[in-house]
């Protein structure tokens, strides 16, 4: 019970040619569906599943072949809670490293950053990415949850068919 949207466009001409640019939307829970629990006494509760509406957009500004900034906004809401926005900066330096920074209407700051291994290899592709991601709260509840720390590796696979 979800659906969703997805827009992605390459512009071909002008300032912006060989950029790109997407959005989308989806909802999760779509149907809002409400579920009856029912114990051996006849005592019963129910869960009802309440749809989260996300949007996104972003937009690929590449500064050459191989680097390029890229800006993004997540937009989340649920009924009767606080419409929640992510805002995100992100810039690849060739093809070798990347960093960026964002900032949430949670009061949340996060920075990431990592790089290409392979890509000093003298190949250009790509196939792991190890990364390093910091987030921290800047609201009052900073003192209760700290600091996250993440580290993630990444290995991209090519399907396509050899010739």
């Amino acid at each position: 019970d979800r659906i969703g949207v997805f827009y992605y466009k390459q512009i071909r001409d002008g300032k912006f040619g060989g950029d790109v640019f997407y959005t989308g939307l989806s909802v999760p829970q779509a149907l809002g569906r409400t579920t009856e629990f029912k114990d051996e006494d006849d005592t019963s509760f129910s869960l009802q599943q309440k749809r989260h509406f996300f949007g996104q957009a972003g937009f690929y500004k590449y500064l050459d072949e191989l680097s390029f900034f890229h800006p993004s906004l997540w937009i989340k809401y649920v009924p009767n809670a606080p419409v929640h926005i992510n805002l995100n900066v992100q810039y690849q330096i060739s093809n070798k490293y990347w960093a960026g920074i964002g900032y949430s209407t949670s009061k949340n700051l996060s920075l990431e950053g990592g790089l290409y291994l392979n890509a000093f290899g003298g190949t250009d592709q790509r196939r792991i990415k190890i990364g390093y991601g910091f987030g921290l709260a800047t609201s009052q509840l900073s003192n209760l949850f700290g600091t996250n720390h993440e580290i993630n590796i990444s290995y991209f696979m090519d399907t396509r068919k050899k010739k």
